[in-house]
């Protein structure tokens, strides 16, 4: 299927995703669809930072609120840091919902066939051979580490189905006709 704009309420930002389904609720429809692009995320740990042995214990990993202040900080450095090291092959946008990362990860094709490897990058809940994130970038700001993290749990994103399609559309973005807008 083509991809098509989920716009943000004001219409001036947007992700572009897969339609997964629609569904009528109250006589409105709504799109599902999965980010096109990879879904990532900024995070921090927070808890007790290691027990005698210096192993990491009790730090549960945190993240960023795409509308939070502390993003208005930190995503910037991110951005700068995946430029510096990746150039154009990976970029990272702000976008609605989510962060999404534009481009070819390593281990792509083959993350079912490593289930069995061990890999000190891939976070998950202790006790449990699922991985959920996987640390792409590590870095610090303002006295705190922080990791860019590709999440594998599908993002789902849910859009109102616009009757009049480029009605929040700006003149900027009327190649991304306006199907879709975010809730």
């Amino acid at each position: 299927q083509e991809p098509i704009p989920f716009m943000d309420e004001d219409g001036k930002n947007f992700i572009e995703c897969y339609p997964d389904s629609v569904v009528e609720l109250d006589g409105q429809e709504y799109t599902i669809g999965i980010p096109c692009d990879h879904a990532v995320a900024l995070t921090y740990f927070q808890g007790d930072v290691s027990n005698e042995q210096g192993a990491a214990q009790g730090l549960d990993l945190v993240p960023i609120e795409i509308d939070d202040q502390l993003m208005d900080d930190v995503f910037p450095v991110a951005e700068e840091i995946l430029a510096d090291e990746f150039g154009e092959e990976l970029v990272l946008q702000r976008t609605p919902q989510t962060l999404t990362l534009i481009g070819e990860l390593e281990g792509d094709d083959d993350r079912d066939d490593d289930d069995d490897d061990e890999d000190e990058d891939d976070l998950g809940p202790r006790g449990e051979d699922d991985e959920v994130v996987e640390v792409l970038v590590s870095f610090k700001h303002e006295e705190r580490e922080y990791n860019l993290v590709r999440l594998f749990d599908p993002v789902l994103i849910v859009g109102k189905n616009n009757q009049n399609s480029d009605a929040a559309a700006d003149d900027d973005d009327a190649d991304h006709n306006n199907e879709n807008s975010e809730e």
